[in-house]
């Protein structure tokens, strides 16, 4: 779900959505494979016992929802983040980065886009770091480039600026890697119902996880960060997902039992 502005969407008398942005909204629905609504606003409960006028408990923002399988919807909410973005005024523009760097040089918590993002007044994009794991695409739909990050900014030179910032950050980074093993049942168990959990240990470390492709059987899990520290609590996180699995497993064979 992602809130905009009505004034951005509503002509100028109020009563009528622009047509340039329905089009463009199913021109992105139909590029990524998804279904986009554009919802109203909602009123907000006003309590008991105190007097309003009409539009007092109404939030003004409409609302954009998006429904698809979780990499194409990540692709079009970017899709339509940006939209609001041009529609602000805001310049844009894309750069293309390896998919294995993204969450290492967005640094732990993302500090270290957040302090480019911050000093050149930008919003960057980077795409879900899992779309090579599922190579799934909705028929007739485009998939994102998994290495094309995009960039908005008041300006073309502040893009170029936190471009600079970038490139100079992935100067610097070096890089340590670790292998571990854990099993092709629960690598897929991982891959289908613990993502987001995933996604959030990449974060939290500022590591990059390389999982093997969904279904192929193979049981090699690779690591890699700035820090060795970092990448042996990255390691330790995810061999506690694998416990929870066997967990759940020796629950279920208890009860069968």
């Amino acid at each position: 779900m992602v809130d905009i502005d009505g004034d951005l969407v509503l002509d100028q008398a109020g009563t009528a959505l622009k047509t340039f942005v329905i089009e463009h909204l199913d021109e992105i629905a139909g590029f990524c494979g998804v279904d986009i609504f554009l919802l109203g606003p909602k009123f907000n409960t006003v309590p008991p016992g105190i007097n309003s006028n009409g539009d007092a408990g109404q939030d003004q923002r409409w609302r954009v929802a998006i429904y698809g399988d979780m990499e194409s919807a990540e692709h079009a909410k970017t899709r339509v983040l940006i939209f609001i973005d041009r529609l602000l005024g805001r310049a844009v523009d894309a750069m293309l980065l390896e998919l294995s760097l993204h969450t290492v040089i967005c640094g732990r918590s993302r500090k270290n886009i957040k302090l480019i993002e911050s000093a050149t007044n930008t919003a960057i994009y980077f795409p879900p770091p899992f779309s090579q794991v599922y190579r799934y695409c909705h028929p007739g739909a485009q998939r994102r480039n998994p290495e094309e990050i995009f960039i908005t900014g008041e300006t073309p030179q502040n893009i170029a600026m936190a471009k600079q910032k970038i490139h100079e950050l992935v100067q610097r980074t070096r890089l340590f890697m670790k292998d571990c093993m854990v099993s092709p049942a629960k690598i897929d168990s991982i891959l289908l119902g613990r993502l987001d959990k995933v996604r959030k240990i990449m974060e939290t470390n500022g590591t990059f996880i390389l999982f093997p492709q969904l279904a192929s059987q193979r049981n090699l899990v690779r690591i890699q960060g700035v820090e060795g520290l970092h990448v042996e609590r990255t390691i330790r996180d995810i061999m506690g997902l694998v416990s929870i699995f066997l967990d759940s497993d020796l629950s279920v064979l208890l009860i069968g039992f």
